[in-house]
């Protein structure tokens, strides 16, 4: 990004702090928009220099690629810490499964 963007970039966290003490900024807006707009024009000309700069894309594309690859510890319904991977990938199922399949004793089945 160029010193232009980030310069809004600056005034735009400014005009966010004003904002949270209750006075609303226009100008946020108007930062924001060409922070978007900058980094629409950044990706279309890695997209359009792809072929000459592939060193480029692929630092960005990388970039965007990262994911988290730990999850922290978990309680179960005793109160216990699970930091095992297997317990931790079985904990969240046993929720989901157990809200998702609990009948409801207002409705009547249907015949």
């Amino acid at each position: 990004m160029n010193k232009k963007v980030l310069a809004n970039l600056k005034q735009n966290k400014e005009a966010y702090r004003v904002w949270k003490q209750g006075w609303v900024v226009r100008k946020e807006q108007t930062f924001r928009d060409e922070v978007r707009k900058a980094k629409a024009q950044m990706e279309s000309n890695l997209a359009r220099d792809a072929k000459d700069n592939k060193k480029g894309f692929y630092k960005y594309t990388d970039d965007k690629r990262k994911t988290r690859k730990n999850v922290g510890s978990l309680m179960n319904e005793m109160g216990d810490l699970v930091t095992q991977d297997v317990e931790k990938s079985e904990l969240p199922n046993a929720f989901f499964a157990l809200v998702f399949t609990k009948k409801n004793s207002l409705q009547r089945p249907r015949e």
